[in-house]
């Protein structure tokens, strides 16, 4: 099995959960842990990316600091890449996004990976970042659009990845973004 530096974005201001969503409990369990164990799998290591260094460290999490803190994903995204080794891809995940799947869907991404891509991430009627990979080779083109005025994500995924369609991951994970986005993902990871 395929495996990857993976990193888990946390330095999001959780405005529209109303606290720090990556330590809500499910099922007991901070949210941020339900994506690691999911990840582990399928991964070399795992660091989150937050907004603080060692925010989550009393977790038994490795946590870097964004270098660019609150530039949303691009920048959480840019110092993941900064933390790899040179020539690496990694795998990119948010901190509230659920896997119903237990983390298989990330076998199958790592399965379609190519030598020469950039970033490959799912698309269905619209770009999905997380989960990816993503090339280190990005961090230019992310430097870049980081010193812009666009700083979607989106928009670099346009331009740079390959794409997965829709099929084979249909169900596999939830958004956890909302208090009540995450009781919907805790019932469906208890039914």
């Amino acid at each position: 099995m395929s495996t990857a530096p993976a990193y888990i974005l946390a330095g999001g201001r959780s405005s529209r959960f109303g606290s720090d969503k990556a330590r809500a409990l499910i099922a007991g369990q901070p949210m941020i842990l339900h994506v690691a164990s999911s990840i582990a799998p399928f991964a070399q290591s795992i660091t989150v990316v937050a907004d603080a260094p060692d925010k989550y460290g009393d977790l038994g999490l490795r946590t870097i600091a964004d270098e660019s803190p609150h530039l949303g994903p691009l920048g959480g995204l840019a110092a993941a890449l900064q933390d790899c080794s040179p020539g690496a891809t990694a795998l990119v995940t948010s901190c509230d996004l659920i896997f119903l799947d237990g983390g298989r869907a990330l076998g199958l991404l790592l399965g379609e990976a190519r030598a020469d891509d950039l970033a490959l991430v799912h698309f269905d009627e619209r770009w999905r970042p997380f989960p990816g990979l993503y090339s280190r080779l990005l961090l230019p083109a992310i430097g870049a659009r980081l010193c812009s005025d666009d700083r979607s994500i989106r928009t670099l995924l346009a331009e740079r990845a390959r794409p997965i369609a829709g099929g084979q991951f249909s169900s596999w994970a939830a958004d956890a973004n909302t208090p009540e986005a995450m009781v919907r993902a805790s019932d469906m990871l208890s039914s």
